[in-house]
C-alpha cells in the first residue's frame, strides 16, 4: 500500500504501510498498519511532503479501520512531532564463550536438531508466529515475508557464512522454538576461535530457551558470540554462572507507536488492575484525538469514553503511544518532565494499571 510525492514527473518522495495484527498486552491483537519505505529526496527537503504523506498514511488508515500505526524510526526526532512514540526496545549482547559455564544442569532429554533451510523454511514460521501472537509489542509475518528472510538466509553475508538453523521439540515431539545464527570469519590459523551472531532465538517455553542458548553457546572453535535485536530484560544472564559473562553492548529504541482511535486502543488492550484514570490527551497533528478521555477498569474489562472532565494527567499522544504495551510507566515519563500529574497519586495508579507482566518486545522488522 504505497503512495508517492511528484514534482511533475519525477517521484520526489515515498511511503508505504503494511496491514498488521500488533499483539497487546493480554495478550490480545489490534488492527495497525506498519509505515515503512518513507523517502524524500535530498533536494526537496523542508517542503512539507513527508508532513503531507504521514497525514495521508494517518486518513488512510482511519478509513481502513487501523486503530494505530506503528513503525521502526530512521532518526530519532522524526516522528515523535507525529504523534509517535517509543514504546519498545531493543539490546545488543556479547558473550566470550571459552569457559561458559551454566547456573544449571542441563537436562540430557531436550531434542535439538539442526535442519537445513528448506525444512527451516516449513517449520520455523509457524514457531515464530505462535510467539508473536503471545509477545506484546510483536507481529506476526506473512508466509512471503518469511521466504524472503529465508531467501537471504541462504547466502553468506559481510564474511558471514550462510544461516544455520536448530529447532527445539517439547517432550511431545512438537516444535516450540528455534535458533538462527551466522559463523563469522576466524583468524590466519586454524586454530583460532571465530564468532558466531544470532540473528533470532525464539522459544515458546523456558526449557526450549535454556536448551537453544546451551546449544550456542558450547558451539566448538567460537570466541565470541554476539546476538542483536533482543529484550533489554534478557533471561540468558540468569543461566549463566557467571551473569558478567553476558555484556550489554548496545540498548536503542524498536518498535515506536501512533494512536489513532484513542478509545479503541486503550479497550483493546487488557489490564492488571483495575481502576479509574482521567488523561488529557494533546495531539497537535490530528485535532480530531485532542481532548479529554476517560479510562474505567473493572474485572468486565475496560471502557475508554471522551468526558468534559478534570484531568488526572495530561500528555501529548506520542507519550500515550509509549506506555500502551506497558513496557515504559508514566512515572519515567513524567520524571523527564513529558507528563503532568493532576492529581496525586494518579502516576502510581497508571503505573499500576498500564504495567505488563510480559515485556514488551518486537520480534518483527518492517
Amino acid at each position: 500500500r504505497a503512495i508517492a510525492a511528484y514534482d511533475g514527473d519525477t517521484i520526489v518522495g515515498t511511503s508505504a504501510t503494511k496491514p498488521f495484527e500488533l499483539t497487546v498486552p493480554g495478550p490480545v491483537s489490534v488492527p495497525v498498519a506498519g509505515v515503512t519505505a518513507v523517502s524524500v529526496l535530498p533536494t526537496h527537503r523542508r517542503r512539507g511532503i513527508l508532513t503531507e504523506m504521514m497525514r495521508t498514511e494517518l486518513e488512510s488508515a482511519k478509513r481502513r479501520g487501523e486503530i494505530a500505526l506503528v513503525l521502526y524510526a530512521s532518526e530519532g526526532l522524526i516522528y515523535g512531532r507525529f504523534g509517535y512514540g517509543a514504546a519498545t526496545f531493543a539490546a545488543e549482547y556479547a558473550i566470550t564463550r571459552p569457559g561458559v559455564q551454566f547456573a544449571s544442569v542441563e537436562r540430557q532429554e531436550d531434542e535439538v536438531r539442526l535442519v537445513d533451510t528448506e525444512e527451516g523454511r516449513r517449520r520455523v514460521p509457524e514457531i515464530a508466529n505462535r510467539h508473536a501472537c503471545l509477545q506484546p509489542g510483536s507481529i506476526p509475518r506473512l508466509q512471503v515475508d518469511w521466504n524472503s528472510w529465508f531467501d537471504k538466509a541462504q547466502r553468506p553475508s559481510d564474511g558471514r557464512s550462510e544461516t544455520f538453523v536448530v529447532i527445539h521439540q517439547d517432550a511431545d515431539g512438537h516444535d516450540d522454538g528455534f535458533l538462527a545464527y551466522r559463523s563469522g570469519p576466524r583468524g590466519q590459523w586454524i586454530w583460532q576461535p571465530g564468532t558466531v551472531e544470532v540473528s533470532r532465538l525464539i522459544a515458546l517455553s523456558d526449557r526450549a530457551y535454556a536448551a537453544l542458548w546451551r546449544y550456542a553457546l558450547r558451539l566448538d572453535l567460537v570466541g565470541e558470540i554476539t546476538a542483536g535485536s533482543r529484550p533489554v530484560q534478557e533471561p540468558l544472564r540468569w543461566l549463566l554462572a557467571d551473569p558478567r559473562r553476558l555484556r550489554t553492548t548496545g540498548i536503542y529504541d524498536a518498535l515506536w507507536v501512533r494512536l489513532l482511535d484513542i478509545p479503541a486502543c486503550l479497550e483493546g488492550r487488557r489490564y492488571f488492575a483495575e481502576g479509574s484514570l482521567t488523561i488529557q490527551v494533546n495531539d497537535a497533528f490530528y485535532s480530531a484525538n485532542q481532548g479529554c478521555y476517560v479510562l474505567e477498569i473493572t474485572s468486565g474489562g475496560a471502557v475508554c469514553t471522551r468526558a468534559d472532565a478534570d484531568p488526572d494527567l495530561a500528555l501529548d499522544v506520542a507519550r500515550l503511544g509509549s506506555v500502551y504495551l506497558g513496557g515504559v510507566s508514566f512515572s519515567e515519563l513524567a520524571r523527564g518532565g513529558l507528563i503532568e500529574e493532576r492529581r496525586p497519586g494518579a502516576l502510581l495508579e497508571a503505573d499500576r494499571m498500564f504495567l505488563s507482566p510480559i515485556a514488551p518486545w518486537c520480534t518483527t522488522h518492517f
